[in-house]
């Protein structure tokens, strides 16, 4: 019995050690990012690094909108250091592409959730950093806990098929889709916090083709997957 309790108890050690880097890495994208808000709807990833010049940049997380590929007007910008995401700080109120951009800590995922209400008729998120070797049932069962899910849809490249890191999750319903948007702090996918947002167009292009192959085909109903690729 004393052979097992050790034995246990250097399994729990093991695996809290294990632990450490995943929280630590956590712990720095929380206090190493800062929220943009105002952007233009012209500007790229790197119109927003430029913008902080010469200030070490991470990455710049930018939402799209999914027909025109046009930002939605704000960004998580992540830096190298602490020091470098206090000088960020500093860039609040100024000009980028004639627009003034706020400049603030990253809020809380919840918190920010709170501040969005879910469009009228809304049932749809848009999900971003996503690994990129994931598959749509990967995401249905990363969402599946909110409620029933009507539909999924990775975007891939259409040269290479190769996923590009954002999709869509569609619920049956609207409260659970709004449950979904609440609770996000908790969704993550291969080791990888996923950013999710509410969907406010949910028309996909007609051009539009999951990994598979599979288009858009007008019904009555709307805009749904075709059952043979073409």
């Amino acid at each position: 019995d004393g052979r097992e309790s050790q034995a246990k108890k250097e399994a729990k050690k093991r695996a809290r050690e294990a632990a450490e880097p995943q929280v630590e890495e956590k712990r720095r994208k929380e206090t190493w990012t800062v929220y943009c808000e105002g952007l233009s709807y012209e500007a790229s990833e790197a119109d927003v690094e430029g913008f902080f010049a010469p200030l070490a940049v991470r990455e710049v997380r930018m939402p799209r909108y999914q027909d025109s590929g046009k930002p939605r007007g704000y960004a998580h910008v992540e830096f190298e250091s602490e020091a470098d995401c206090g000088s960020a700080l500093e860039r609040d109120g100024r000009d980028l592409m004639g627009r003034y951009v706020s400049v603030r800590p990253a809020k809380d995922k919840v918190e920010a959730s709170a501040a969005r209400p879910r469009p009228a008729g809304c049932r749809t998120l848009f999900v971003k950093n996503l690994p990129y070797e994931t598959n749509e049932d990967a995401v249905r069962n990363a969402f599946h806990k909110f409620g029933k899910i009507d539909d999924v849809r990775l975007v891939s490249w259409a040269h290479t098929k190769r996923l590009k890191g954002h999709g869509y999750v569609q619920f049956v319903r609207e409260f659970d889709a709004e449950q979904a948007y609440k609770g996000q702090r908790d969704l993550a996918l291969g080791g990888r916090s996923l950013y999710v947002d509410y969907d406010d167009q949910q028309r996909p292009k007609a051009s539009f083709r999951t990994a598979a192959g599979r288009p858009w085909a007008k019904t009555r109903a709307g805009k749904r997957l075709s059952a043979k690729p073409r």
